[in-house]
């Protein structure tokens, strides 16, 4: 087979797939991807399946890089075939504030469901963490995400870069939902997969530093990739 899945993770796979899947037929039929978009998709999960399989190491590294590259048009939006809806249109949050919108962009959705199915897949000796990482106790995940807010913001403040105004918008539990599967599972997926993983792998033997190498790349490329996202799709 060409998913090594055993155990438990055999059926979050299944259940995540099945979950994806519907969310396509609903999302075909309701007119948001066409066939276009369909063979995007396809396309994307093929080349996954590629680098997953058993073969020669030429071989895995062009469908590894075709992968990363796939995935980078898909998310910058660059391919047709998806008419994405918007669910919040533009308006001003606060008087000095940008202008917001939110949209379902679905081809980036399916970045993250197809790379997280291809995370559970992988060999232990070629995770490095990655899957681990995803897995850490619930405790472990608030306390990590609680300091890492307060850190950020608090600097933010202290340079002026942000200011407090409190507001609970009446379409924030919806865009704190859409941005989790739209953006950032899309985006861990990418980084810690495509990204960081590899760059582990590779300075493996570097003691006491490699694994800071591999996440000062993803912190590096991360905001850079936000920056010229956004322009190349437009």
């Amino acid at each position: 087979a060409a998913f090594r899945i055993n155990g438990n993770s055999k059926w979050s796979v299944h259940a995540w797939l099945g979950i994806a899947f519907a969310a396509l037929l609903a999302a075909t039929f309701s007119g948001f991807i066409n066939a276009i978009g369909v063979a995007a998709i396809a396309g994307l999960g093929l080349t996954a399946w590629f680098v997953h399989r058993d073969g020669s190491v030429l071989r895995q590294r062009i469908a590894f890089f075709v992968l990363i590259l796939f995935s980078l048009v898909l998310g910058f939006r660059l391919l047709p075939g998806f008419n994405n809806p918007r669910l919040i249109d533009p308006q001003l949050i606060s008087l000095d504030s940008t202008v917001f919108a939110l949209y379902a962009n679905f081809e980036k959705a399916w970045i993250g469901a197809i790379l997280i199915v291809f995370l559970y897949s992988l060999p232990a000796k070629c995770r490095l963490g990655a899957r681990e990482s995803w897995q850490a106790s619930p405790l472990k995940i608030i306390v990590v995400a609680a300091l890492t807010i307060i850190i950020t913001m608090s600097m933010a403040v202290a340079m002026g870069v942000v200011r407090v105004d409190a507001k609970f918008p009446d379409f924030f539990p919806m865009a704190i939902v859409i941005h989790l599967f739209f953006t950032v599972i899309p985006e861990e997926a990418f980084f810690r997969l495509l990204v960081q993983a590899p760059i582990s792998r590779r300075l493996a033997s570097v003691r006491l530093v490699g694994g800071e190498l591999a996440l000062s790349a993803y912190w590096i490329l991360s905001p850079i990739l936000s920056m010229i996202g956004p322009r190349l799709a437009r």
